[in-house]
């Protein structure tokens, strides 16, 4: 459910920018023409691409693939990383000095309700995503959403705030 290629381009969500919204009114300077593509009522689409370069990588899955990530990096022992990758996926950094950085080698980190954060956000044009761990509440989400103006954190908030005071009933 989760890689570096669609597997069925058909079942791909579509991206869309809002028209209207800063970045759509200035798409044009944000966005490469070629993925540009027709508007309709308050949305432009965006073409079908690929966020995966040297630099920042990327990967394609589903709600479903990625709520799988997420249960196995709560499990006592990961099916997916060794020992030593996930040592290195949730380990914050720090800078020579010593200071902490709030980010481990895959994860940013926060601390919010007095639980530790592991969240990674992400996308590219027409596309926004974001996933959090909270480790010591064994609880994971996610949120993928084919518009990249969505307010995904905020939304993340709200949602998450539910199961952190009701896990059980959520």
């Amino acid at each position: 459910a989760m890689g570096y290629a669609v597997p069925e381009p058909t079942h791909h969500a579509q991206g869309y920018l809002e028209r209207y919204s800063a970045i759509g009114v200035l798409r044009r300077l944000f966005v490469e023409a070629a993925l540009l593509g027709e508007a309709s009522g308050r949305w432009a689409h965006i073409r079908d691409h690929h966020v995966n370069g040297a630099a920042f990588g990327g990967i394609v899955g589903t709600a479903r693939g990625f709520g799988r990530f997420l249960q196995d990096q709560l499990q006592p022992r990961s099916a997916v990383l060794g020992a030593r990758g996930r040592e290195l996926l949730c380990t914050p950094q720090h800078e020579a000095d010593g200071a902490p950085v709030p980010m481990t080698l895959g994860w940013h980190v926060e601390r919010s309700a007095g639980m530790r954060v592991l969240f990674k956000e992400g996308g590219g044009a027409g596309f926004h995503v974001m996933m959090r761990l909270y480790p010591d509440a064994g609880i994971g989400s996610v949120i993928l959403t084919n518009a990249t103006q969505i307010d995904v954190s905020r939304v993340m908030n709200q949602l998450d705030a539910e199961f952190l005071t009701n896990p059980a009933g959520a």
